[in-house]
């Protein structure tokens, strides 16, 4: 970029420098061509590189971007999965609670349904 930029200034100057050292009068034809050809030749590295430069903070910016929800991301992923083994143990403990009382359920029944059997009238056939 520098030496383009460089080029440009040094073909700029030359140009002036040959406008001025050559005594073209003013009025010439020439003399405000050479000025503007100048003018522009020194512009061409800005024109471009202005672009380049918003393209590259863009980039630049994008990735910091990126990175923050990486981080963000793995963050909530931690938390995750420190929610799940949080679940994971209530659940265990709550099924060695639950696991006693529906056996205690299921044989409760079961009698029931034994002493139910019991006072049915049975068929004097």
């Amino acid at each position: 970029m520098d030496p383009l930029a460089d080029l440009s200034r040094r073909v700029a100057e030359a140009i002036r420098s040959a406008t001025t050292t050559l005594n073209v009068p003013a009025g010439f034809p020439g003399s405000d061509l050479m000025i503007r050809y100048a003018e522009q030749v020194s512009a061409v590295p800005r024109l471009w590189a202005e672009p380049l430069r918003r393209i590259v903070e863009e980039q630049r910016r994008l990735a910091e971007l990126m990175a923050a929800w990486a981080e963000q991301h793995r963050q909530l992923a931690e938390q995750l999965a420190e929610s799940a083994e949080l679940l994971r143990r209530l659940s265990e403990e709550g099924a060695a609670m639950v696991d006693p009382i529906l056996t205690y359920a299921a044989r409760l029944s079961d009698v029931t349904d034994s002493w139910i059997d019991l006072l049915r009238p049975r068929d004097a056939s």
